[in-house]
């Protein structure tokens, strides 16, 4: 066994690969097919289980008596509090409550605040966080050493520090964070370069940003991962935004009440719906099934994307957009110039990457859990995952 360097890219889509010599001349290369949805998606990577297996998904869910936002429900009436600014003061002050260092900003309207919760409560670096174990208690367990550098939170065999350097925190530079892992001797490096993903949002996944980027950091890593061995993949892809869609609007026409008949959370591009009698489950639906930019995930979608949950933490309904469509506003976004989003139902934009110096067999495409079952064996640890070794 050898030491291995797991390195993930956010939002790097097939395509850029043209920008990316030496990521191309590996020849252990193919596609990544994407968990739907966002940030949450890495408690699939690093458990080799589907969502709907270790029920964490959606970044928000719902939850009643909230250990995060129930404190708000007092204030439910106060609607002066949907300021952005004192919003994110209420954020703040939530997540310190609840003692996580990585802060999720969201626009939730303060007269539902308090149903939602985050999906996913503790760092996945904690240890037990989920219902399986990940792999870093594997690691633990096998007396085995790691280091988890995402953006400005390092973790070091369970210890997490956020750095104090406020570029670092607010930027979140790919360069910085591979020289966090330079000389670093623990048996497995988990490197997460995310700062691609802001400059595919913001100026599209077609434009000299990112096309430069990818050039800069893909030479650092050649430098980096000389001599090492690596695994290096991307999450998802990026597809370019070409119409938005006001869903809260069109919603907000019924003759319903947020709160007494309904509930939602509006993200980028998914909308999740709770309800509370069949006669806004029936005009919601009928809503949904006449907007042409999107459609209702049907039972089929939700057991092959493995979001089939045995309750309804995290919806009753969602409704996802076609590509190219995002939902403005949503609880994260009140206007929008965004030019590249992700999270819709694979295709190739979708599709991320994977390619690796280690000794795998050929496949057409890689899924999450089979990532996690390649890390799993070259460190010979026998735990069973709903992924397949590429070893």
């Amino acid at each position: 066994m050898t030491k291995l360097n797991w390195v993930m890219f956010d939002a790097f889509k097939e395509d850029y690969l043209k920008y990316a010599p030496f990521m191309s001349s590996l020849e252990n290369r193919t596609k990544v097919e994407p968990v739907i949805g966002y940030q949450q998606y890495i408690a699939s990577l690093l458990t080799g289980y589907k969502p709907e297996e270790i029920n964490v998904w959606a970044i928000f869910r719902k939850e009643n008596n909230s250990k995060l936002f129930g404190w708000t429900k007092p204030l439910k009436n106060l609607k002066f509090l949907d300021n952005y600014y004192l919003k994110l003061l209420i954020d703040g002050l939530s997540f310190s409550k609840v003692g996580t260092i990585d802060m999720i900003k969201a626009r939730i309207p303060i007269k539902v605040m308090h149903n939602f919760s985050i999906g996913q409560m503790k760092a996945i670096t904690t240890k037990n966080c989920l219902n399986k174990p990940t792999i870093f208690d594997l690691l633990r367990k096998s007396n085995l050493s790691y280091r988890y550098i995402k953006g400005a939170i390092v973790s070091v065999n369970g210890k997490e520090t956020l750095l104090q350097n406020a570029k670092h925190i607010m930027k979140r530079p790919s360069e910085n964070t591979i020289k966090l892992a330079k000389n670093k001797k623990e048996d497995l490096l988990f490197i997460y370069l995310l700062e691609l993903d802001g400059l595919g949002h913001r100026y599209g996944p077609r434009s000299k940003e990112v096309k430069e980027h990818v050039k800069k950091i893909d030479s650092l890593l050649e430098n980096y991962l000389k001599n090492k061995k690596f695994i290096l993949h991307s999450d998802h892809g990026m597809v370019e935004v070409k119409k938005q869609v006001n869903l809260k609007k069109e919603i907000e026409s019924l003759n319903l009440t947020l709160g007494k008949d309904y509930l939602y959370f509006l993200d980028s591009v998914v909308a999740r719906f709770w309800f509370f009698n069949e006669n806004a489950k029936r005009l919601i639906t009928e809503k949904l099934e006449n907007i042409k930019e999107g459609f209702i995930l049907k039972l089929p979608d939700l057991v092959r994307y493995g979001i089939n949950f045995k309750d309804n933490r995290f919806f009753d309904l969602a409704f996802i957009m076609n590509h190219g469509n995002i939902i403005i506003p949503n609880f994260f976004q009140e206007r929008s110039n965004v030019k590249g989003m992700h999270g819709y139902l694979p295709n190739k934009d979708e599709n991320g990457i994977f390619t690796s110096n280690l000794n795998l067999r050929k496949t057409d495409k890689v899924k999450y859990m089979d990532i996690n079952a390649t890390v799993l064996k070259h460190f010979n640890l026998n735990y069973p995952t709903q992924g397949n070794s590429l070893l």
